[in-house]
């Protein structure tokens, strides 16, 4: 049987996510201290560093809990159970979802950790298409994966299309790697 998890630990936690939510709204990532964090949930230091060891365990939580949320958000009701051209697009839309979400939520933070975005949305991506494809195809899911996001890097610079029609385009090529 598995260990629950008390309520209280649970609120305590989301009391401290939510503050520095809060907080990556009016401030930039680097202004924010333990101690805003701390005041802002209503919590002592110590029940903070009994969660999370600072600030950058923070950020790396609730980034990867909210790139988790949007991927699967994003492909809720894809019943297939291959790689295609519409778990392609998807995939595309999600990533696109991701950096707009980040940077609606902390615009004067996003450039500060726009590369642990990027690292961590190209490791859910390698994870999520590697579903898709035998355990031997491995390597094609890392070279589908960095190639849909070098995809996304070259629209997000010209933007001169819609997203979906730019995932289309970019779904054919990539699709021949498998």
């Amino acid at each position: 049987m598995g260990k629950s998890i008390d309520p209280r630990v649970l609120r305590t936690r989301n009391l401290i996510v939510e503050a520095f939510n809060q907080l990556m709204i009016t401030k930039g990532f680097e202004q924010i201290t333990v101690k805003d964090i701390t005041e802002q949930a209503t919590i002592n230091r110590a029940t903070f560093y009994a969660h999370f060891v600072d600030k950058y365990a923070l950020l790396e939580e609730v980034l990867t809990e909210q790139i988790e949320q949007i991927f699967n958000e994003q492909l809720q009701g894809n019943s297939n159970h291959s790689l295609n051209e519409a778990l392609i697009i998807q995939l595309f839309l999600a990533i696109v979802r991701v950096h707009n979400q980040m940077f609606s939520q902390c615009r004067r933070g996003y450039t500060a950790f726009t590369q642990m975005i990027d690292d961590k949305v190209k490791d859910y991506l390698v994870e999520t298409i590697q579903k898709y494809l035998p355990s031997e195809q491995k390597f094609q899911s890392i070279i589908i994966s960095w190639g849909l996001y070098g995809a996304y890097v070259d629209w997000d610079k010209k933007k001169r299309e819609a997203a979906t029609t730019y995932a289309q385009k970019a779904a054919q090529p990539l699709l021949l790697l498998i």
